[in-house]
């Protein structure tokens, strides 16, 4: 077998990154963790995971979090003795329902601040011009492509990513939309996944009834380099019969 060029990535370490099943075993919404809407596993101090509903705090040097400004005021004290950056140049973000308070810099977009300070990895970044609808989420309901928005452009608003989508769910699973797409296998390598099922959400929060035509329509904006664009339109459509019947 040819060696593995130094700093590259094996083809099946990227579908393995994708929350994919890798040599056969079957698809669920378990093996779909991070494509479908759970976040990877990951380090608390590193990369915090908030509680939907409850306001953290994010440490600015060690991403650390807290649940009270107190408690990072005591962590700041105790921890970053001296340290230049206060609480009060914190930024506050609604981030699938929960208020985060942490430092951002004027020119970090969205995508940089939900995919490296608060660990949401099922954010996909790819062309990061804004032409592929891989880092696709909602911003007050609209789909909004994440590399394109700056973060303190988003200050106000309500930012739901695929991982918010789960939260959502009925008793805590997954959206109607990220089922349709079990259930049609609506994806390959499932790269493009999380921005499809995105751009899917905000076409049925304003048309919840599309036909197969306006589903692609509504989708025409993403991406998808392994050619899945059929099963993906059967996957809305799939999604919409779920949702009325309850699931």
């Amino acid at each position: 077998m040819a060696g593995v060029k130094k700093g590259s990535i094996s083809r099946r370490d990227f579908i393995k990154g994708t929350g994919l099943a890798v040599g056969g075993a079957a698809i669920s919404s378990s093996v779909l963790a991070v494509a479908c809407g759970k976040p990877a596993v990951v380090t608390p101090a590193a990369e915090p995971t908030p509680t939907p509903g409850v306001a953290s705090f994010i440490c600015p040097y060690d991403n650390q979090s807290f649940g009270t400004l107190a408690a990072l005021k005591t962590h700041l004290d105790s921890a970053h003795v001296g340290a230049t950056v206060q609480v009060s140049d914190l930024t506050k973000l609604d981030v699938n329902g929960t208020e985060i308070s942490l430092y951002v810099k004027d020119n970090w977009t969205i995508a940089e601040v939900l995919r490296d300070r608060m660990g949401l990895t099922g954010l996909k970044i790819s062309c990061n011009e804004g032409c592929c609808g891989m880092c696709t989420i909602l911003v007050d309901g609209h789909s909004e492509m994440a590399c394109m928005l700056l973060a303190k452009d988003a200050v106000g608003k309500k930012i739901i990513t695929i991982e918010g989508l789960s939260v959502s769910g009925k008793d805590g699973g997954l959206d109607p939309v990220q089922k349709g797409w079990l259930k049609e296998s609506g994806f390959m390598c499932g790269f493009c996944t999380p921005g499809f099922i995105m751009g899917a959400k905000a076409l049925l929060l304003k048309n919840p009834n599309p036909t197969k035509a306006e589903v692609k329509q509504g989708l025409s904006g993403n991406i998808c380099i392994c050619g899945a664009y059929e099963n993906m339109a059967n996957s809305v459509l799939a999604g919409v019969e779920i949702a009325k019947a309850g699931g």
